[in-house]
Parts: C-alpha cells; structure tokens; sequence
C-alpha cells in the first residue's frame, strides 16, 4: 500500500475546558475522523480531537483528547450527549474527555496514565456531509472527573477527510 492510498483527518477542533475557578484552552493539533463498527454490529461515526503537550509540572509528554461517537445515519440536527462506554463498547451520540500522561518516574516516552472524564449531559449542534467526509459542530457538555467533581467543556470542531473504517470489536 502506498501511502498516497492513506489519508488522515484534518481540520480544526478547539475548545474551552471552564472549571470551578479557571478555564484551559484546548486546541487539537491532530484530528481524527473515521466510521467504526461498534460492538453491536452497527455502523457509526467517531470524532476526535487530540492536543500534544508538556505536563508543566513533571515535564512529561501528556495528551489531551475530546472524543464523540455520534449516529452516522443522522446528517444534521441538536442531539443530547450521553456518557460514552469503554471500547469496544460504544454508546452513540455520546462523548468524552480524556487526559493520558506519561509518568516521569520511567526513562521512556509512553503514556502510561490514562483518566477518563465521561460527559453526564449535553448537547451537539452537528452537521455531517452525505458522504460523511466533512462534519462540523459546536458542542457543550459538562463532564465528571475522577473525583466526583464536574466542569464543563464548550468548543466546536469543522473536520473533513473521512479515515479507513474501524471494526472496534477487534480492539
């Protein structure tokens, strides 16, 4: 295969993270966007938003990333988010924030951490092309982090070059 067969996502995918008493900008420097088949069988739409940096603390590589699973079948419309499932579970129309850290208590560059921060409610006003290449949206959704405390997540993402199908029940 060559990789002029291959393409990637791109786009820009921004958001504002708005915490009890300070706010992060999150800036995806890598988008993805891919049909997947859940565990169910079925045919949906993953979107992601991935954002590269240095924990500013231990110096560590740490990646931030904002996730939707959303119904392929629907083009358009405001759809209320719910709380995503671990893969290979998938619950559409559903999304999630995720930070993966790397510890620097080893000599190697893996991310060995990773914490999940599921939305508890929420809306997505979404757009996605026919041919499901191109989807835009503006979302706000408020998630609950590991210890029980919430903040809330507003952004958008304008997304296009649809990625190879991925069957996540060979995950």
């Amino acid at each position: 295969m060559t990789t002029d067969s291959i393409k990637s996502s791109e786009g820009t995918f921004k958001a504002t993270l708005i915490f009890k008493n300070s706010t992060e900008v999150f800036q995806a420097n890598r988008v993805r966007m891919h049909e997947i088949i859940s565990d169910s069988g079925s045919k949906d739409l993953a979107i992601k938003g991935f954002q590269d940096t240095i924990n500013k603390t231990t110096k560590t590589k740490e990646i931030n990333s904002i996730q939707f699973f959303l119904d392929i079948k629907i083009n358009q419309g405001l759809l209320e988010l719910s709380r995503p499932l671990t893969l290979p579970q998938i619950c559409i129309n559903s999304a999630g924030y995720y930070k993966l850290e790397d510890s620097p208590d080893d000599d190697d560059d893996e991310v060995d951490t990773a914490y999940a921060f599921p939305c508890i409610r929420g809306k997505i006003d979404y757009a996605n092309s026919p041919a499901h290449d191109h989807a835009s949206a503006t979302f706000n959704f408020t998630v609950e982090a590991p210890n029980g405390e919430t903040f809330d997540i507003k952004g958008g993402f304008d997304v296009y070059n649809l990625e190879a199908l991925v069957d996540v029940r060979t995950l």
